[in-house]
């Protein structure tokens, strides 16, 4: 199929975006922000896409975090391209809804250095894919890019500076192949003073957490949810207050007690304490039955 009839199929629905459906099976690795995929239609055979999982249309529009895992995928795409054996690379991004920019929703073609334009760099027209050239390029891709298995548990509290980092920090200090830990607050923007709480500090010293504590809170959005496996609200009221993602993603509810700011700091220790090992006993029991599923 020539892209231009695709282009027109996909423009009768205004509903539907190609890059925020159907796009799992695609997907040659991601983070928490983006994708790494390829090009269906592409301008060179080993044409790559880097694409924010949040639909925008603006590079302006991106926040730090999102722009900053873009670029790790980025760097990823041109090593790729290295590693295929091309010795120069083009990254082209359109802001908004440029005259030649085809889906409205952001995204970054990384190629070999190649002329760009409604042809390819055979000058032809453009075609979509056949399975078994897509087969093909993956084959190609895969000798140097195992495809992500890793199944991602996203754990959300309220302001990301405790309860929610905390069980991050102790599931990743499992290591287990194939499974990390996120985590995020739903009001982390509004009330995260601290990039974390003294409190949280203390028991991840006290239990050897230190390194796999992320150093700063992450607000929650829908394209960390989507990029999730699993969502773990850390209690009810947080699932409620999430409800407006509409998510579908498979999700549990735990019933952890925030920290009582009012109280004397000996009290405070005491009753995190008691909360951190209600979160261990969780992840175990979490870690067990997904041991049992297979990560």
């Amino acid at each position: 199929m020539l892209y231009n009839n695709y282009l027109k199929n996909i423009q009768r629905d205004k509903t539907h975006c190609p890059f925020c459906s159907d796009i799992s099976e695609r997907i040659i690795n991601k983070n928490e922000y983006a994708f790494l995929t390829y090009a269906v239609a592409p301008y060179h055979k080993h044409h790559l896409l880097v694409i924010p999982f949040r639909h925008t249309k603006s590079f302006l529009d991106l926040s730090k975090q999102e722009v900053h895992y873009i670029d790790d995928l980025l760097r990823e795409s041109a090593e790729l391209l290295h590693d295929l054996g091309y010795k120069n690379s083009s990254i082209l991004m359109r802001d908004n809804n440029t005259k030649n920019k085809s889906i409205d929703h952001l995204h970054y073609h990384i190629m070999p250095d190649v002329r760009l334009g409604d042809l390819d760099h055979n000058n032809k027209a453009r075609k979509m894919m056949t399975g078994s050239e897509i087969k093909k390029i993956l084959k190609d891709i895969h000798k140097f890019r195992k495809p992500p298995d890793d199944k991602i548990i996203h754990f959300i509290c309220s302001g990301n500076t405790y309860r929610s980092r905390l069980a991050e920090a102790y599931l990743n200090s499992k290591k287990i192949e194939g499974l990390k830990a996120i985590s995020s607050g739903i009001n982390a923007e509004k009330i995260a003073v601290y990039p974390v709480r003294w409190y949280t500090e203390k028991i991840s010293e006290e239990n050897m957490l230190e390194k796999h504590l992320s150093p700063y809170w992450k607000q929650t959005t829908s394209s960390l949810i989507e990029a999730s496996d699993l969502l773990i609200f850390l209690s009810r009221d947080i699932f409620e207050l999430c409800s407006s993602f509409q998510f579908k993603t498979p999700h549990k509810i735990w019933d952890i007690s925030d920290v009582d700011l009012t109280k004397s700091d000996e009290k405070i220790i005491k009753d995190t304490n008691i909360a951190f090992m209600e979160i261990k006993k969780k992840v175990d029991n979490l870690l067990l039955i997904e041991k049992n599923k297979g990560f």
